[in-house]
């Protein structure tokens, strides 16, 4: 979502009636992993790392009754993020949980840059 400001993806996922959980920015990965722990409620066993983050994710997904989306607002002086592969996580968490095979559910990702 590119030239997409937080505000504009916060009301164009209300407008869906999604629940919109803002992610970022983040200075550090450590701090990337610290606010997706929090803010999703991951478990005290999160290991701060990107198999983790899958791992925490797809739970979190599994686990959704309504509909949530998470934008993750990309911070571009950010220190050691691999952008492309948390994003990629990301998506793999989307495709997973709406694939059906679990269970069909509302989660969506979103990158903001």
């Amino acid at each position: 979502m590119t030239g997409t400001t937080v505000d504009e993806a916060i009301r164009a996922e209300a407008a869906e009636g999604r629940t919109t959980v803002v992610i970022g920015p983040a200075a550090s990965l450590s701090g990337l992993f610290d606010e997706f722990a929090e803010k999703l409620h991951f478990p005290g066993h999160f290991g701060h790392n990107l198999d983790a983050l899958y791992d925490c994710l797809l739970d979190y997904a599994l686990d959704l009754g309504s509909p949530v989306t998470i934008v993750w607002s990309v911070d571009p002086k950010a220190q050691n993020i691999d952008v492309e592969e948390v994003s990629g996580i990301l998506e793999d968490v989307e495709n997973f949980a709406s694939s059906g095979k679990g269970k069909t559910v509302p989660f969506r990702a979103r990158r903001l840059t």
